[in-house]
């Protein structure tokens, strides 16, 4: 789902303070996780299309760290990487 914001906005969660959105320099964030669609949704933001369900049993990005940081390739973790 895409959503259209200020420019380089970050929302945070109400319940704990973490960053669930970090919009980019067009005021854009797009997500597959419907948890932080809806989140997103509940705070008044406005997004196009739908989330597949089958996605929120999936969990949401690590409270406080960027979720679009998973979009770079740089900053994927490696499940069998033994750090």
């Amino acid at each position: 789902m895409k959503f259209v914001a200020k420019p380089k906005l970050i929302v945070l969660d109400k319940k704990n303070g973490h960053p669930i959105a970090r919009f980019d320099e067009k005021g854009v964030f797009e997500t597959k996780d419907a948890g932080i669609a809806k989140k997103l949704k509940a705070a008044g933001y406005q997004g196009d299309g739908e989330v597949d369900e089958k996605e929120e049993n999936k969990g949401s990005a690590t409270p406080g760290k960027d979720p679009s940081a998973s979009d770079d390739p740089n900053n994927q973790v490696n499940p069998d990487d033994p750090k």
